[in-house]
């Protein structure tokens, strides 16, 4: 079945980057694939909204430029969903930029086989960046629908729906997501949509390059503080909605630094706190 994708992408005051990352956005193959644009731009102040509209204007596929005036990621990736007309939703970040041949491989993957969601790897755009923001893995994997996965395994740099995953488990989580304490709100998509039902996939052949820019020790310590955020909150979600696979998986992640799991159970605490007070 010939699917119709939809690449969409998310800013909030990144002018200086956003470019090189539409620029990556191949015209060819999205020709090719009958694909078309979602940007989303999340209440900027500076020439995002600009630069999107630009964009638009020279490319020779469909750009849709809509406006989320409200900060927070996730508000900003249902916009994308609203706007979006695809049948493959294919979600990248604003600081990463994809591979050649990235598109046309994402839809021959869904055409040819029985995958719902899924992702690809994210690596390095510069060497000299911290080692953080990355996901690597060699080999295909499925994602049996049910089973607990955890934090990273598929990340909102390359992610992929099809449309009836979203028809099925709706919006993101406004309470998840950058522009809130939880930076976690692609990862619980993923595990939403492996309990409704749907079969995921880890696929080593879709790459996009992550120029996070993060060089000095103390945008490290920030970044991992802000990732045990996020997974704490993502635990705490899951166990809070009876998935008790949860439960079991996150005390066995010893490997973890001790402040690394200080972390996240604080930042669970805060997530049941913030959820029961509405």
């Amino acid at each position: 079945m010939k699917l119709k994708a939809s690449v969409i992408i998310c800013s909030r005051n990144r002018a200086a980057q956003l470019g090189t990352c539409l620029d990556s956005i191949h015209e060819d193959e999205m020709l090719a694939t009958a694909a078309e644009l979602v940007l989303i731009d999340n209440g900027s102040t500076d020439d995002t909204h600009q630069i999107m509209e630009q964009h638009a204007d020279r490319a020779r596929y469909p750009v849709l430029v809509r406006q989320e005036p409200d900060a927070g990621l996730s508000r900003a990736r249902n916009a994308g969903l609203d706007a979006a007309t695809g049948d493959l939703l294919l979600f990248t970040d604003d600081d990463c930029y994809l591979d050649p041949g990235y598109i046309p491989l994402a839809v021959k993957i869904f055409e040819s086989e029985e995958f719902d969601f899924g992702g690809g790897q994210a690596v390095l755009y510069e060497e000299r960046d911290a080692f953080v923001g990355y996901n690597l893995f060699e080999h295909r994997r499925t994602l049996e629908p049910g089973r607990f996965i955890p934090a990273g395994t598929i990340q909102g740099s390359s992610m992929i729906f099809r449309r009836r995953v979203v028809e099925e488990i709706g919006y993101f989580d406004c309470m998840l997501g950058a522009g809130t304490p939880f930076p976690c709100e692609d990862i619980d998509y993923v595990a939403r949509a492996s309990f409704a039902g749907f079969t995921g996939g880890q696929f080593p052949e879709l790459i996009v390059r992550h120029d996070h820019g993060r060089r000095t020790a103390r945008d490290y310590e920030n970044i991992l503080r802000s990732y045990d955020h996020g997974r704490g909150a993502y635990y705490a979600k899951n166990i809070l909605e009876g998935r008790l696979s949860f439960l079991f998986h996150w005390p066995r992640r010893s490997f973890e630094p001790e402040r690394s799991l200080t972390n996240e159970f604080r930042s669970a605490c805060r997530y049941v706190m913030m959820r029961v007070r509405g």
